[in-house]
């Protein structure tokens, strides 16, 4: 299934698919307006990095990260997988691409803030290696709780 799997860095264009895939996954997320206008902003900051999963053409997931290289932290998220294609190591990729970036970079600290009912994310993290820092308490707009992860690269 991953065979043509490639990652690679966001192309204009890529916004419609990113947008339909976050809304897929709604119920993993924190409550906010993504829309193709928000993504085409995101990726044209030059502190925040957006990494494509591509298969043949079509964008299947994604990963965004967020860096600050003169204090060596950052964070990572959102990531979204599309159903079909979870669990077969398409995330994984997602990360380890977003990783080897960001050493290059000069960041050593990563964190992840995953919402607390979010048992799918939370897992994948720790499985990557991530340990759990903190829990945030009515940290959302909505006043969920959200777990943030620590890695140290």
């Amino acid at each position: 299934m991953l065979k043509n799997l490639t990652i690679r860095g966001f192309k204009q264009g890529d916004e419609k698919r990113i947008v339909r895939i976050h809304r897929d996954s709604i119920d993993k997320f924190e409550s906010m307006n993504v829309d193709d206008d928000f993504i085409l902003r995101l990726s044209q900051r030059h502190d925040f990095q957006f990494f494509i999963a591509d298969i043949n053409g079509l964008v299947v997931g994604f990963l965004g990260a967020v860096f600050y290289s003169n204090v060596g932290r950052s964070e990572v998220g959102p990531i979204a997988v599309e159903k079909y294609y979870r669990n077969s190591g398409v995330g994984s990729k997602l990360l380890d691409n977003c990783e080897n970036f960001l050493k290059t970079a000069g960041i050593r600290r990563i964190t992840a803030r995953v919402r607390y009912d979010n048992n799918e994310c939370i897992s994948f993290f720790r499985k990557h290696g991530f340990e759990q820092e903190a829990v945030l308490r009515r940290y959302t707009r909505d006043l969920g709780d959200v777990v943030q992860f620590v890695r140290f690269i």
